[in-house]
């Protein structure tokens, strides 16, 4: 219990349990999910355990992903909010 908070005990109000298909831990680029060459550790701030390993994305990810952000933005501009 922390000062300022009276008798208040700290829970999450969600869990880090997600199904196996749930739980994805590569890039999504254009449409695909693509894996990297390396992988980094996702830390839990609260406990610092490991959540995943995800994606360690480099220059030509990031590359994909700003092409087809760019080709989307040209197939999408003219729909309306509606």
């Amino acid at each position: 219990v922390f000062s300022g908070l009276p008798g208040m005990l700290l829970q999450r109000p969600y869990s880090l349990d997600v199904s196996a298909p749930l739980l994805r831990t590569q890039a999504f680029i254009d449409g695909r999910w693509v894996s990297a060459a390396s992988t980094f550790p996702v830390l839990d701030p609260a406990t610092g355990e490991e959540i995943a390993k995800v994606s360690d994305c480099g220059t030509k990810e990031a590359q994909d992903a700003v092409n087809a952000a760019y080709k989307a933005f040209h197939l999408w501009k003219s729909h309306t909010g509606k």
